[in-house]
C-alpha cells in the first residue's frame, strides 16, 4: 500500500523540516510513501534522514505563485461551470481582497486539475492520499475526485475563516466536503469544522502534532529572568506586543531571546531599541527547526511567551514544554489544550499589553518550588499529548483505517 504525502515544500526549503519525524513514524504502516511537495527548487537538505521506503518526488511547481491568470479562470469556468458560478455568487460582496482570493485560488485549482503528474498520482490503485495542509495541493479536490480515499490535516490558516480579512476561503467548503477524513490538530478545530463548516462529526478526528524530547532546560538562579519566543516575524504573531509589555517592566532583569525571522525583523528591532536597560534582547534569526532545542537543552530557560492573534496548537510551544519551560500564551485557537494554570499562564484572548506584563511579573514572583512544579507539568503535557513518535503512530493507525 502506498501513501501519497502532499506537503507545501518539504523537504525543500527551511520551513517544514520537522515533518521528518512524522514521516519516519508513518513508514512502518505503508509499503511505500511518496512525498510530493507543492513547490520547491534547489537541493534537498542533506541532513534530512528518511526511512528507505520513503521516496521524495519532484515538486509539482518550482515556486509558489500568489497571482492569477484570467485565462486560467475562464478555462476553469468552461470545465466546471456550476462550480465556478456557485463560487462567484459567494464572492460578490467580498470586496477587492475577496475577488483577488477568488481569482488566485481559481488559477491554482485550474493548474492543479490539468497537472498530468498530479492526476496520475490521484488515480493510483492501492493508495491513500494525505494532504498535510488543507490548501495548495488539496484545493484540487474542489473539482477533481481521486480514485482513492483522501485524508486532510488542518491547522490554522487552512481552517479558520477569521484568518482572512474577508472571512472567506475560496472553494474551501467543496474541498472539505470532498475529503473522506479530516484531521484537525486540535479539539477546537474539530468543533469549528462542525459549527462553521457544517462538516459531519463522524468524518473528523483530532490528530495533534508532536515534537521530540531532547532533554531539559534549567532554571536561572542569578536573578535574571530568561524569556524565549519562537515564531516567524509576521503580524499575526504579534511580537510587537511582547516588546511593548517588556517596556512596562523596569524592576527585574530580563534577557529575551527571539528565535525566527521574517518580514518585520527590521521594524521590530527598531521598536526594541526603546526597551530600558534592564531588558537585553538577542535576535537569533532563522534557526532550523531541528536545531531549536539547542537553545533550550541544558541552558537557562525560564519562560516561553506566545502573543499570537490566532494559532492552531503551536509546535513552538510543544518544543518549549519538551524542555520543561512554562508558557504564557493567549486563549486563541487550540492553545488552551496545551497551556493551563499548571504549566503556565493562559491569558484571555483579548488580553492587553498590561495583562501580559502582569503575567510575566506574576511568574517571576512565584516561589522556586512552584516554578519547579510548573516545569514538570510542562514536560508532562508534552510527553503525554504531544510526543512526535506516539502521535505519528496514532496517525498511522488513523490512516490505516481508511484502507
Amino acid at each position: 500500500m502506498t501513501l501519497l504525502y502532499f506537503t507545501e515544500s518539504f523537504p525543500y526549503g527551511l520551513g517544514e523540516t520537522w515533518k521528518e519525524n512524522e514521516l519516519n513514524g508513518l513508514s512502518s504502516f505503508f509499503d511505500r510513501i511518496l512525498v510530493i511537495p507543492f513547490h520547491g527548487s534547489g537541493e534537498i537538505d542533506p541532513s534530512i534522514c528518511l526511512e528507505k521506503n520513503i521516496q521524495v518526488e519532484d515538486p509539482l511547481f518550482s515556486k509558489l505563485e500568489n497571482n492569477y491568470n484570467l485565462v486560467s479562470v475562464i478555462r476553469l469556468g468552461l470545465s466546471y461551470p456550476v462550480t465556478l458560478i456557485r463560487e462567484i455568487s459567494k464572492t460578490l460582496l467580498k470586496g477587492r481582497y475577496g475577488w483577488n482570493q477568488f481569482f488566485t485560488s481559481s488559477t491554482r485549482i485550474y493548474n492543479l486539475s490539468k497537472h498530468e503528474r498530479l492526476r496520475k498520482y490521484l488515480r493510483m490503485r492501492e493508495s491513500l492520499s494525505y494532504f498535510f495542509w488543507g490548501r495548495l495541493t488539496a484545493e484540487v479536490l474542489a473539482v477533481f475526485s481521486p480514485e482513492m480515499p483522501s485524508v486532510m490535516r488542518l491547522h490554522g490558516y487552512d481552517l479558520y475563516k477569521d484568518r482572512y480579512p474577508t472571512g472567506y476561503i475560496p472553494f474551501h467548503d467543496l474541498v472539505l466536503r470532498a475529503a473522506d477524513l479530516l484531521l484537525p490538530v486540535s479539539g477546537m478545530g474539530k468543533s469549528y469544522l462542525i459549527s462553521e463548516w457544517l462538516v459531519e462529526p463522524e468524518k473528523i478526528e483530532r490528530a495533534p502534532l508532536g515534537v521530540r524530547h531532547f532533554g531539559m532546560s534549567k532554571m536561572s538562579n542569578d536573578g535574571v529572568l530568561r524569556i524565549f519566543s519562537c515564531s516567524s516575524l509576521i503580524y499575526i504573531k504579534r511580537i510587537d506586543r511582547l516588546i511593548e509589555s517588556l517596556k512596562a517592566i523596569s524592576d527585574i532583569q530580563i534577557r529575551w531571546t527571539h528565535i525566527g525571522d521574517g518580514e518585520l525583523m527590521e521594524d521590530l528591532r527598531k521598536q526594541a531599541l526603546d526597551l530600558t536597560g534592564n531588558v537585553t534582547v538577542h535576535w537569533a534569526g532563522h534557526v532550523l527547526p531541528r536545531e531549536v532545542h539547542n537553545y533550550y537543552v541544558g541552558k537557562n530557560c525560564d519562560l516561553f511567551v506566545n502573543c499570537s492573534d490566532n494559532e492552531g496548537v503551536p509546535v513552538a510551544i510543544m518544543e518549549a514544554m519538551a524542555a520543561g519551560m512554562p508558557v504564557i500564551a493567549p486563549d486563541v485557537g487550540g492553545i488552551s489544550e496545551i497551556v493551563n494554570s499548571e504549566n503556565g499562564i493562559l491569558l484571555n484572548s483579548d488580553f492587553t499589553n498590561v495583562d501580559l506584563s502582569d503575567a510575566i511579573l506574576k511568574f517571576q514572583s512565584l516561589k522556586a518550588e512552584d516554578v519547579a512544579q510548573m516545569r514538570r507539568a510542562a514536560r508532562e503535557m508534552q510527553r503525554l499529548e504531544y510526543d512526535a513518535r506516539s502521535n505519528a503512530k496514532e496517525l498511522g493507525r488513523q490512516l490505516s483505517r481508511m484502507l
